[in-house]
């Protein structure tokens, strides 16, 4: 009886003690914690046919008369789609835009080809918000077969990704999917 009677006042304790914690904000946003936050998904690429490839600068490679690297191209213009995790599906019509593709000589130096793209795009959600991709660098490499690797910076958007910071990295044959792995941050409120 007498422990029966120690646990009732210990629960009563821990009752009237704890109700009379105060939670200021019952609903926080965690997206505005500043805090990263993971990302995962996977995007496809659709090439855009009205805007021409970007030739790969730096090919032909040709050694004692012998074409050993020909002339590559990479996408100019394309579409990007799929579904990422906090962002939802990404529209069929997010541009992917080129900047630059040029032949990584120091690969080639040691029996790989590379080639370096980099690119600027905008992943649209389906609810009508953005996240802006700049800096998206993405090497094909012929290591056995043609792959992507590549990395990616977030910096800024439209609608709940205004503001938003982030990085990360893109993988998976060359066409017409890639995994993405990253962080994004929303700036405190």
């Amino acid at each position: 009886m007498k422990n029966l009677i120690c646990l009732l006042i210990v629960s009563l304790m821990m009752l009237f003690g704890c109700s009379k914690d105060v939670l200021n904000d019952e609903t926080p946003d965690l997206k505005r914690a500043k805090v990263p936050l993971p990302v995962k998904g996977e995007i496809c690429m659709t090439y855009n046919y009205d805007v021409p490839l970007r030739h790969v600068e730096g090919t032909p490679v040709v050694i004692n008369g012998k074409v050993v690297v020909p002339d590559l191209y990479l996408s100019g213009d394309s579409w990007l789609s799929g579904h990422v995790s906090g962002m939802g599906e990404i529209l069929p019509n997010s541009p992917m835009h080129s900047l630059s593709a040029y032949l990584d000589m120091e690969a080639l130096s040691k029996g790989r080809v590379v080639c370096v793209g980099e690119f600027e795009a905008t992943l649209i959600s389906d609810n009508g918000s953005s996240t802006l991709l700049s800096t998206v660098r993405i090497d094909v490499t012929d290591n056995p077969v043609w792959t992507i690797t590549g990395t990616y910076t977030v910096t800024g958007g439209t609608g709940k990704f205004e503001g938003t910071t982030g990085s990360g990295t893109l993988y998976g044959p060359q066409l017409p999917c890639w995994h993405s792995e990253g962080t994004i941050e929303f700036p405190a409120k």
